[in-house]
């Protein structure tokens, strides 16, 4: 299969198994090392004060106690927030792919997605840790810092082992070199965090304001944000 090809074969036959593995073995794990990380800030006021400000904000031992209880209750809906957001996505991905005739146009389309989804998680991650992205529930929105800095810590983690587990099984489908050469760039740098900060724009120059790519993976960040379907 080429890399549209094997794109769509994954995302409607093994997506939901690796939603369905994803919720019952990776979240665990993942909101367990949250939890430690919380725990550990908690303990060491210095360490709070330390990270705070290395993450671009002021942040006083008062304000994470004050938001331990909205943290908590947020971090209840982020989870779900992001797995019905890709879910959306993945619908919007395959229907613009159909619409495509041309398999040179249907490639390309799948290298932008590729990398655009790839860039703005990074960029989506410092931007909120930075308190530069809104994030509401309800209504509410989210404005005590550490707050903003777990929730951003959440959606990064989610979206980046979700990311790789649809490479993971698109790279498998793969018959081309080039194709797998493509993916196992993407791949490798989603798995490292330095090579994360090194790259963050990993989309093709092509990719311009109102592209398609940079459209849907726009309208998968509002929902994340807001819990609106564009």
């Amino acid at each position: 299969m080429n890399l549209a090809e094997s794109m769509k074969h994954v995302l409607i036959t093994k997506s939901q198994n690796i939603f369905t593995h994803f919720w019952k073995e990776d979240l665990k794990v993942l909101l367990k090392e949250t939890a430690e990380d919380v725990w550990s800030r908690a303990q060491s006021s210095g360490n709070v004060f330390k990270n705070a400000k290395e993450a671009g904000f002021k942040q006083t031992f008062k304000e994470f106690s004050e938001s331990t209880v909205e943290t908590f209750k947020i971090l209840k809906i982020v989870p779900r927030r992001v797995r019905d957001g890709f879910k959306y996505f993945k619908e919007d991905f395959i229907a613009e792919l159909d619409s495509l005739e041309d398999n040179k146009e249907k490639a390309i389309f799948c290298l932008k997605v590729i990398g655009v989804l790839s860039s703005s998680l990074v960029k989506s991650f410092y931007g909120m840790k930075k308190s530069q992205a809104d994030f509401s529930v309800k209504g509410l929105k989210v404005t005590n810092a550490f707050t903003r800095f777990l929730i951003a810590e959440i959606i990064f983690k989610i979206s980046q082992v979700l990311v790789l587990r649809v490479l993971n099984e698109v790279e498998k489908e793969l018959t081309e070199d080039e194709d797998k050469k493509n993916v196992m760039f993407f791949r490798s740098v989603l798995a490292d965090s330095k090579k994360l900060e090194e790259h963050k724009d990993l989309y093709p120059e092509d990719v311009k304001p109102g592209d398609k790519a940079l459209e849907l993976v726009e309208n998968l960040k509002k929902y994340i944000s807001t819990g609106v379907r564009t």
